[in-house]
């Protein structure tokens, strides 16, 4: 079953494996057998990249927006196309902007990059180098299209992803222009680290995060079996159902025939590395969050009033952030509200949108502004004023030394 909708008259789309970043965190990549090879220590990142079917003549005279989307832990890449397909839909006819890149990706370890570094993934997991990721994609494999001088450039993330979008903003400013976090995972108190573990436990007690199903002998529904195991039984028994479909369907291995019995499925990710990325949350968080009060760059903050997922953190987050915060509360909705009650996510993201386009796009390149305003030697000019800022007498840059 493929992808709904499959196809669409505003974009088309394919998935891309390329160089992750690197180096990883210790213990993020480790080998069954030592190399002394670097590159045998490159993972890849598998993403969906979506492009505008407008043609140049329509681009021309408009400013490209370019999204970024970073899932949650546990979910993957499939998650974000109904958004995207809507998100294609509604701008369609915007008089001075369009939508033209969107990338959704998959994390180091879930999705279809799981299948790529399947024997490398070790035995710990840094939700830092999953931002490092983005900015990889966005700056070394899609630079043709990020790096446009009119671009809106905007990083969408929920949950683990929320805290990626925002790290990658701090990375990059001059690279986005704002982050959208849906219920992102930017802090938790101290003191709840103890209640995540007992959490944790209580979680593989149960079985609840699974990825390897038995059946009791050949099974030829096994595929609705484990979508119905999702509708019941797993933490998405709540989502949409297109949302979860499509999540799905870039879970399940391209080499089980869906009219055929098996006995046992084995999804794309596995749960032990899903464990292990919650994991890696707390150092991720605890050491950055003293970084987020030098982010530059508009942060939207999405906050759900039945949200579990960042005890104690929404407040000294949006402390930390106050200078750039614009925060957006939501009653009622659960921790995973943009797939829980897509649409209404879809109404704040189109909002979000709308307020950043309606101010120019942040120029890259400044060389041109400078030479208007300050004349063909603005180059040294510049180099002159800094020094002004800082000098406390009046002396000019060092040209030479006499001996």
């Amino acid at each position: 079953m493929p992808l709904n909708p499959e196809t669409s008259p505003y974009y088309t789309y394919s998935t891309k494996a390329l160089d992750a970043s690197w180096p990883r965190h210790p213990g993020s990549v480790v080998l069954d057998t030592p190399s002394s090879n670097p590159k045998d220590y490159r993972l890849k990142i598998a993403y969906r990249k979506y492009e505008t079917t407008k043609s140049a003549a329509t681009k021309a005279s408009r400013s490209p927006i370019n999204l970024v989307f970073s899932h949650g832990n546990g979910m993957n890449k499939g998650l974000w196309h109904y958004h995207i397909d809507k998100i294609y839909q509604h701008f369609n006819s915007l008089p001075d902007a369009y939508i033209n890149t969107v990338i959704a990706m998959d994390h180091a370890n879930q999705g279809d990059s799981a299948v790529y570094n399947k024997e490398k993934l070790g035995h710990t997991y840094s939700w830092i180098d999953g931002a490092r990721d983005i900015v990889t994609i966005v700056k070394d494999h899609e630079t043709a299209s990020f790096s446009q001088e009119n671009a809106y450039n905007i990083v969408v993330g929920h949950s683990m992803g929320g805290f990626q979008a925002l790290m990658a903003g701090y990375f990059e400013p001059n690279l986005f222009s704002a982050v959208l976090g849906i219920n992102p995972v930017w802090y938790k108190e101290h003191s709840t680290h103890q209640k995540t573990k007992e959490t944790m436990t209580k979680w593989l007690k149960k079985n609840r995060i699974a990825s390897h199903f038995k059946f009791n002998g050949p099974n030829k529904n096994w595929k609705q079996d484990i979508i119905n195991w999702y509708k019941t039984k797993s933490f998405y028994k709540f989502f949409d159902e297109q949302v979860l479909l499509n999540m799905l369907e870039d879970d399940f291995p391209e080499e089980f025939d869906v009219n055929k019995p098996y006995e046992e499925i084995k999804l794309k990710h596995e749960a032990s590395q899903e464990f292990i990325t919650y994991f890696g949350g707390y150092n991720s968080y605890m050491s950055s969050s003293p970084l987020y009060k030098y982010v530059k760059i508009p942060v939207y903050h999405v906050h759900s009033e039945n949200d579990l997922g960042a005890p104690g953190g929404v407040e000294l987050s949006r402390e930390l952030l106050k200078d750039v915060v614009i925060p957006i509360d939501i009653p009622k909705l659960l921790h995973s509200m943009n797939a829980e009650q897509p649409d209404l996510t879809l109404d704040l993201i189109y909002k979000v949108v709308d307020e950043i386009i309606s101010k120019p796009p942040q120029k890259s390149i400044k060389d041109f502004v400078w030479r208007k305003e300050l004349g063909p030697d603005y180059k040294s000019k510049l180099v002159e004023q800094e020094y002004k800022e800082f000098i406390l007498e009046p002396l000019t840059p060092p040209k030479e030394y006499k001996l």
